[in-house]
C-alpha cells in the first residue's frame, strides 16, 4: 500500500500527473537518480527529499538554487512538518502531497436528464434556432425598411447579428478550452442566437405596448424582465459549458451579472428621459390600425385631459 501520493498541479489547478510511493524517503529533482523526476528547468538536479516522521512529512532542501515554497492547508502544518493536502513549490512546479487515507470529494451523480447546453446543441434544435433567427431577422429588416428590398440585401443585413453570435461563441469556446480543456462551440452559438431572437421580439412587443399605453415605462420594465431572464440563461449556458464551478454558483453568477447589466441600462434609460434632456425624443412611430388596443379619445376629451399641462393666468 502506498505511503504517500504526490500530484503535480498545473497553473490552472488541474492534476497533470499522480505518483504513488510505497516507501519513504522520496527524492525529488531534475536528475535521473531521483524517485520523482521533474522536467522543470528551475528545479535543481537534487532538489529535496521527503522523509516520514511521527507528526508529518519532513522536507529537506538539498541546497537547491531556487529553494522550496510552502502552501499549507492544515492548521497542524508548518514548513518542516507537512500533512496531507499541503503543497510545495519547486521552481515553477507545484506538488501536492496526500496520504492514502485522505478523504475524497463526494461522488457526482450522473444526470438522468439532458442539461440545457446539451439540449440546445442537438442538431434538430440547433437547425431550428438558426432558421428561426434568420426568419425573424429577415422579417424585421423587411418591416423596418419601408420598401421592398432584394433578398441579397436582406441576407446581408443579417450578417452583423450572426457575426456577433459567432464571435461570442468563439470567445466562450476559447475560455472553455483554457479552463476545462474542452471546447464546445455549438451551445454558445445557439444560446447567443436565442438571446438575440428574444431581444428582437421583446423590442417589437415593447413598441406596441408603448404605442397603446402612450408611455414607455411599463413597456421598458417588461422588456427588461424578459431580456434579463434570457441574458441570465445565456450566461448559464456559457458558464456551464466553459467552467467547472457548481450549478448553484453558476445560477447565482448568471443572474447577478445579467441583472447588474440591466440595472445599469435601466438607470441610463431613466436619466435619458425627455424631462432630463435638452433635446427630448418622444415615441412617434406609426402602427397599423389592428395594433391599437386602447380606446380612442375625441379631440375634446384629449384637450380636457391636457389642461393640467398648461398654466393659465
Amino acid at each position: 500500500m502506498a505511503k504517500i501520493i504526490i500530484e503535480e498541479i498545473n497553473r490552472l489547478g488541474h492534476v497533470v500527473s499522480r505518483h504513488a510511493f510505497d516507501q519513504l524517503p522520496v527524492a525529488i529533482g531534475r536528475g535521473y537518480q531521483n524517485d520523482l523526476i521533474l522536467s522543470d528547468p528551475f528545479v535543481s538536479p537534487e532538489h529535496i527529499i521527503i522523509r516520514d516522521t511521527e507528526d508529518g512529512w519532513l522536507v529537506e532542501d538539498h541546497g537547491s538554487e531556487n529553494g522550496v515554497k510552502f502552501k499549507l492547508h492544515s492548521p497542524a502544518s508548518r514548513p518542516d512538518r507537512l500533512t496531507s493536502g499541503d503543497d510545495i513549490i519547486l521552481g515553477r512546479t507545484r506538488l501536492r502531497l496526500y496520504s492514502p487515507a485522505h478523504p475524497v470529494v463526494k461522488t457526482l451523480i450522473l444526470p438522468t436528464k439532458a442539461t440545457l447546453p446539451q439540449i440546445i446543441a442537438r442538431p434538430a434544435v440547433a437547425a431550428t434556432a438558426v432558421i428561426l433567427a434568420l426568419a425573424i431577422l429577415l422579417l424585421d429588416e423587411q418591416l423596418t425598411a419601408g420598401k421592398n428590398t432584394g433578398i441579397d440585401k436582406l441576407l446581408a443585413s443579417t450578417l452583423p447579428t450572426f457575426l456577433f453570435a459567432l464571435a461570442w461563441a468563439g470567445v466562450w469556446t476559447f475560455v472553455g478550452r483554457v479552463i476545462t480543456h474542452r471546447a464546445s462551440f455549438l451551445p454558445h452559438f445557439i444560446a447567443a442566437l436565442i438571446l438575440l431572437m428574444i431581444s428582437m421580439l421583446t423590442a417589437t412587443l415593447s413598441e406596441y405596448l408603448t404605442y397603446n399605453l402612450n408611455g414607455e415605462w411599463v413597456a421598458t420594465i417588461i422588456e427588461f424582465i424578459i431580456v434579463g431572464v434570457a441574458l441570465a440563461g445565456l450566461f448559464f449556458v456559457n458558464l456551464s459549458n466553459s467552467t467547472n464551478i457548481s450549478r448553484r454558483s453558476i445560477i447565482i453568477s448568471s443572474y447577478s451579472v445579467a441583472w447588474s447589466m440591466l440595472l445599469v441600462a435601466l438607470f441610463l434609460q431613466y436619466v435619458n428621459q425627455p424631462e432630463f434632456s435638452a433635446s427630448p425624443e418622444y415615441p412617434t412611430e406609426l402602427k397599423a390600425p389592428f395594433a391599437k388596443l386602447a380606446a380612442s379619445k375625441t379631440p375634446d376629451e384629449f384637450l380636457k385631459d391636457s389642461e393640467k399641462l398648461f398654466i393659465t393666468e
